[in-house]
């Protein structure tokens, strides 16, 4: 950016120098049109004088002397005609030159500009990319984060039901070895009770004792069934807890996967898009570096463009001085000689009416009597 307005810096003071050479040019111009206004002044005088001499000097001598003296002044001023038509020329060359320059300038300028403008499209688009690009890369952090913080009380939470679990399980384990026991003891008991009815016994045996144990018996099965039923309904709830829990971690981890699947599809892209910015980067880096390089060697090429223009403008400029010191003094030898042909042609006047024959008294006799 630095060298792009160092170069509009130096476009804008070479349109300056230009604009200024332009100016002189037209001075110029100005200057050879009033020499040329004295030529033509000078030429009209050359043709009265011509009339003039043809008019007052019959004689040939006299004629001979203004035809050469005519000659002379013809030839001064065509030789004046054809330096001023170098001139001209040179002019027109220089003219043509100013305005190459001119228009190779605005073009620069034009291309510095948009150069400039699309230098800045794409630092806004870079930095547009990379605010987009650092948004997703928050947002999807910020997901997992969340995620992770909801699949952090899933693992105790197993824990704490396997443990439960074990517990109701050895629990069960428990009450079936006891249902188990129970169930030996009512069988002996039912054993007794069945040889006791087959075989009555001599003298009466209170049967409360026997009753009485049954009934404990009978109730100590109620209890370790209604205990075993609560546990296998604890167990099963569990079991069913633990499976949902088992779903919930599989689900867990079937989210983590996609989440860690997208967040590295999101990274894939991230690099991808890291990769085509740091090469547009470099591209455009790249680009700038052959704009710059463009821009100076154009600089360059009117910096020489200018030197040259300058020179040819210091060599039109000396020419033109030569030319006017040329064409006054070719203006102060026509007048001077312009001057000398007057005097000679009044003096020629002066003889030629001295030299007339003048009327004697005896032609004026004849005259008379005739």
């Amino acid at each position: 950016m630095y060298c792009v307005s160092v170069s509009l810096l130096q476009c804008v003071a070479l349109r300056a120098e230009v604009l200024e050479k332009m100016d002189e040019i037209s001075s110029n111009r100005q200057q050879l049109a009033e020499v040329l206004d004295r030529v033509r002044q000078l030429e009209m005088k050359l043709e009265g004088f011509s009339q003039k001499a043809g008019v007052a000097m019959p004689a040939r001598e006299q004629e001979g002397l203004r035809e050469e003296r005519a000659r002379l002044l013809e030839d001064q001023l065509a030789e004046t005609r054809r330096e001023l038509s170098d001139v001209c020329a040179i002019n027109n060359i220089q003219q043509t030159a100013l305005v190459s320059t001119t228009s190779i300038l605005s073009s620069a300028e034009l291309k510095a500009i948009e150069r400039e403008r699309l230098l800045h499209c794409m630092q806004v688009d870079n930095t547009r990319i990379r605010y987009q690009i650092n948004q997703e890369i928050m947002r999807v952090k910020l997901k997992f984060q969340e995620q992770m913080q909801q699949l952090e009380p899933l693992p105790d939470l197993l824990r704490a039901t396997e443990a439960r679990l074990k517990v109701a399980y050895q629990k069960q384990a428990e009450a079936e070895h006891n249902t188990e026991s129970l169930a030996r003891e009512l069988n002996s008991v039912r054993d007794k009770l069945v040889k006791l009815s087959q075989k009555p016994p001599p003298e009466q045996i209170k049967p409360n004792d026997d009753e009485e144990r049954l009934n404990s018996v009978v109730q100590r099965v109620q209890q370790a069934t209604a205990t075993k039923a609560a546990l296998e309904t604890e167990i099963k709830r569990l079991t069913m807890e633990s499976e949902r829990i088992a779903e919930a971690v599989v689900l867990s981890d079937n989210r983590i996967l996609e989440k860690e699947e997208e967040f590295n599809t999101l990274t894939d892209k991230l690099e991808r898009a890291r990769v085509r910015t740091t090469r547009s980067v470099k591209n455009a880096e790249r680009r700038v570096d052959v704009i710059r390089e463009c821009f100076k060697s154009k600089v360059d090429q009117l910096e020489r463009q200018l030197v040259e223009v300058r020179a040819r403008l210091t060599t039109v400029e000396k020419e033109r001085d030569e030319l006017q010191s040329r064409l006054q003094g070719q203006v102060v030898q026509l007048s001077l000689s312009l001057q000398q042909a007057e005097h000679r042609i009044s003096g020629l006047q002066a003889q030629v009416s001295r030299l007339q024959p003048q009327p004697t008294t005896a032609n004026r006799k004849c005259t008379c009597a005739a």
